[in-house]
């Protein structure tokens, strides 16, 4: 009977967890929305063309420094990696290791999380 109990009160607990953190991306989504339509109806302080002018230098200009920063990663995660790998005799996988660590350490590196 207590152990019911106790798996009861876990998927409650959950639930509650669950419903609480969508309570808070809900409006965090909510405010987001508000002050973005709330900017693009009053629109002070923007000059016309800025956000192409934006676009331009974080997307185009920004190019040569995050393909050096990918190559410089790849390359420390090779070394690093190589040697321990050798050790187990997969040094065969060592493009594949060097591929997915990119993508796991790169991805939230250049999204900023």
């Amino acid at each position: 009977m207590k152990e019911e109990g106790r798996r009861l009160e876990s998927i409650a607990d959950k639930f509650l967890s669950l419903t609480e953190n969508l309570k808070s991306f809900f409006l965090l989504l909510a405010d987001e929305v508000f002050y973005t339509f709330q900017y693009l109806r009053k629109r002070q302080g923007t000059y016309p063309g800025e956000i192409r002018k934006q676009f331009y230098f974080m997307a185009y200009k920004s190019f040569p420094i995050v393909c050096l920063i990918i190559f410089l990663v790849g390359v420390t995660i090779s070394l690093t990696s190589a040697a321990q790998l050798k050790l187990f005799r997969a040094d065969i996988y060592l493009s594949w290791f060097v591929g997915i660590a990119m993508i796991r350490e790169l991805v939230p590196l250049m999204t900023g999380e």
